[in-house]
């Protein structure tokens, strides 16, 4: 097997890393990482090493030695007698003291065998805290099991990603990736000894497996500028880790704690040119394993800054792996088993309608969310809040999938379902002293998640990601609020992400009314449940809350909303009865003037033309074609056969010879709606030509159009004075029954009907349907 100039780089790095990793373990030297100095007859600890033993066991500069031990055996004893005062107490509950002689002499941290430190007050000596060196060396000696783990682990990795677990990229980096997973790990045993050179070398090795995989990956950029930036991009983040190391370990007595920055250096040293490369994939999953592979190498590398092994970043490791072995647009449907969301709009017509593609690419990044989050919340190891968590996230999310808001909003089951449960995750005890650290990032993406969801419903393509743009920076505000000021402020910010981008929705110009307004509310709920949600997370009645909103919305939705969409749906479904009987009592009467009265006057005109009077005979046929048109009027057979549009163009070539003037017709309809909206369309066109006539002039526009997504528009403009803006409000009253017709035929099919004059001059009509 031939291996590629970045696999033998990375297996450089991997050897450079076991090697120190075998010498430093076969040497079983450890240093205890502080430095003492003695002043006024006492030994202080002067400073500690960043990361190092001393570090890890809590020691903090300016502790005084109460017993210091040479690695000879010689114990260090001093002139100045204190009183020592233990945890220990006698029967009278006071706690024990002894006279001793703190030591007055500093030795040189190689010579240290044992040190116990404590704090001196003047008089009495509060004993703290035992370093052994002994101790360290057995643990340094027991952790040969991570060079076999870390070995073990890329071996793993390697053969996953060979076999296909993250597709062509994976297989073609197999080894680079194996070796620089195994890199953290099998150079630990340097950073447990505990000295400055193993902890800056457990680093740098950690960003230099990083920058080989970043340059890796950049190599699937098709484009080879693209490629050089991703490249130069890892290389600067590498000296950045490199600098930030130096800087750390170089700080006197722990005036810094730089761990969590220089790890995000690191993994941003394989992010960041995984990313440029994803930019330029084709298929979502492709995007998808290359960020996986890119965070691989810092995930594994987070075990330096913890000093020692910890059960999270192999979890997050195998996350990252596994995910790609499962079927992931079946895992996204599992939300709700029994069918997958259908591209609808929400009943109040507010809002665009949900495109597929997108809706999958959102279910997949809300579940690797929330599967992150259960991961997380498993290590505060708390099971209750765990199931607490899913239960609620998966019966929100099961609610909405089957409707509960509307077939609208059935999209919305995996983003509200992760927004929900991933505050009720990160309830184990202690944790609301919220530190604005990983559960305050877990919940931002989450109302990211449904602030894109909200976003992507504005009717206008530009202002969704304007809307999605300001969600985002207020969510970055609300990290660095949750960071800096803690507790309830972030979470407050980080609640109302997603109400910008409704708040920019609910500003959109279509009708309030009617439907619309179930819809607005509708939409406010779904902003509006993160927030409450992340109220969990606040000391006191915050799960409270929760369950109070939950049980509103159900009140709202099932005893109120509903019983008058009930009455709403049968009022629709009288009117369409109504509707019904009339167009069956037109095709009736048609029927009855075709077979009856037509083939009276015909035989008549025949027995004129055969007497010879051809003035009645003439009479009597334009009797005939007068009652042919009124038949047509009643029942038009072209409008059933073959739609609202060549209907249109009959009519328009049956008006134009009588309006005066140029009748013309504009139409694009690649596709039929539903047989009721073509009959309300066709009635609506044939009473406002015939108002237009009446009472406008030519020229006269007809409009027809049916987009993609199945929305119908109708517009009859005339050059005539204009109506009467009252006429409207007024049709019955006035004995206009034409504009009555018309809004009856609107609201019967569901649709908007505006009628109103040109500042100009001219009528115009319009009407709108959207599918329900």
């Amino acid at each position: 097997m031939s291996l590629s100039r970045h696999a033998l780089v990375a297996l450089l790095v991997a050897a450079v890393a076991t090697v120190a990793g075998i010498a430093v373990w076969t040497n079983g030297r450890v240093d205890l990482g502080l430095r003492l100095e003695a002043s006024d007859g006492v030994v202080r600890v002067a400073d500690v090493t960043p990361d190092g033993i001393a570090a890890r066991a809590g020691v903090l500069p300016g502790q005084v030695a109460v017993f210091l031990q040479t690695v000879d055996g010689v114990q260090v004893s001093g002139s100045q007698v204190r009183h020592e005062i233990t945890g220990e107490t006698i029967d009278s509950g006071e706690p024990l003291s002894t006279t001793i002689r703190l030591p007055d002499e500093a030795v040189d941290e190689q010579a240290i065998s044992v040190i116990e430190l404590g704090y001196d007050d003047g008089s009495q000596v509060f004993s703290g805290m035992q370093l052994a060196r002994d101790e360290w060396v057995r643990t340094l000696l027991e952790a040969s099991w991570l060079i076999v783990v870390g070995l073990a682990v890329g071996a793993v990795t390697w053969f996953a990603l060979s076999r296909g677990a993250a597709g062509d990229v994976g297989r073609a980096e197999a080894s680079v990736m194996g070796m620089a997973v195994a890199t953290p790990l099998v150079i630990m045993p340097a950073v447990i000894a505990g000295t400055a050179q193993g902890i800056a070398g457990g680093y740098l090795a950690a960003g230099a497996a990083a920058l080989v995989v970043g340059s890796a990956l950049a190599g699937h950029h098709p484009e080879r500028g693209w490629q050089r930036t991703g490249r130069i991009s890892a290389v600067i983040l590498l000296a950045l880790t490199a600098l930030l190391v130096v800087r750390y370990l170089s700080a006197p007595a722990l005036s810094v704690d730089m761990r969590g920055q220089i790890a995000a250096l690191v993994t941003a040293t394989g992010l960041v040119p995984a990313l440029i490369a994803a930019g330029a994939a084709s298929q979502l999953r492709d995007r998808a394993s290359l960020v996986s592979l890119g965070l691989l190498p810092g995930v594994v590398g987070s075990v330096i800054a913890i000093s020692g092994i910890n059960l999270l970043p192999l979890l997050v490791v195998a996350a990252l792996l596994g995910w790609q072995l499962l079927p992931i647009r079946r895992l996204a449907t599992m939300v709700a088993p029994f069918a997958p969301a259908r591209p609808a709009v929400a009943s109040g017509e507010l809002l665009a309608p949900p495109d597929r593609a997108m809706t999958e690419r959102r279910d997949i990044v809300a579940l690797l969310i929330g599967a992150l989050a259960v991961v997380v919340g498993a290590a505060q190891e708390n099971a209750w809040a765990l199931l607490f968590g899913l239960f609620f996230g998966g019966l929100a999310a099961y609610a909405l999938r089957r409707g509960f808001l509307g077939e609208g909003w059935t999209d919305a089951a995996a983003p509200i379902g992760v927004a929900i449960a991933i505050p009720i995750f990160m309830l184990p005890p202690g944790f609301p002293a919220f530190d604005g650290r990983t559960a305050a990032v877990l919940a931002a993406l989450a109302a990211l998640v449904v602030a894109h969801l909200i976003a992507w419903r504005h009717p206008d393509p530009t202002w969704r990601g304007r809307l999605f743009v300001g969600a985002v920076l207020l969510a970055g505000f609300a990290l660095l609020q949750a960071r800096f000021e803690g507790g309830e402020p972030g979470l407050i910010f980080i609640g109302i992400v997603p109400l910008v981008p409704a708040i920019g929705l609910l500003a959109t110009s279509d009708g309030p009314s009617g439907s619309a307004s179930v819809g607005r509310l509708e939409t406010l709920l779904v902003a509006a449940t993160p927030g409450i949600a992340m109220l969990a997370m606040v000391n006191g009645p915050g799960v409270l809350i929760l369950l109070a909103w939950f049980a509103a919305v159900l009140v709202w939705r099932r005893f109120t909303l509903a019983p008058l969409l009930g009455i709403a749906q049968r009022t629709q479904q009288q009117l369409d009865l109504a509707v019904a009987a009339a167009e069956q009592e037109r095709a009736r009467l048609a029927a009855d003037l075709h077979d009856d009265a037509l083939q009276e006057l015909t035989g008549l005109v025949r027995r004129l033309d055969a007497a010879g009077d051809a003035e009645s005979a003439e009479m009597a046929r334009g009797v005939a074609e007068r009652l042919r048109g009124i038949t047509s009027d009643l029942r038009l057979p072209l409008l059933d056969d073959l739609g609202a549009g060549p209907a249109l163009e009959w009519l328009v070539a049956r008006v134009r010879p009588m309006a005066g003037g140029e009748v013309r017709l504009e139409r694009s309809d690649p596709s039929r709606p539903p047989s009721a909206v073509e009959l309300a369309v066709f009635r609506v066109a044939q009473e406002a030509l015939a108002n237009a006539m009446k009472h406008g002039k030519a020229p006269i526009t007809v409009r027809y159009h049916v987009d993609e997504a199945g929305h119908v528009s109708l517009t009859v403009d005339d050059a005539g004075p204009g109506i009467d803006l009252k006429a409207a409000e007024g049709a019955l009253a006035s004995g206009h029954l034409g504009m009555a017709n018309m809004q009856q035929r609107a609201e019967q099919i569901g649709a908007l009907l505006n009628v109103r004059a040109w500042p100009t001059g001219g009528t115009h009509v319009g009407l709108e349907w959207r599918p329900q």
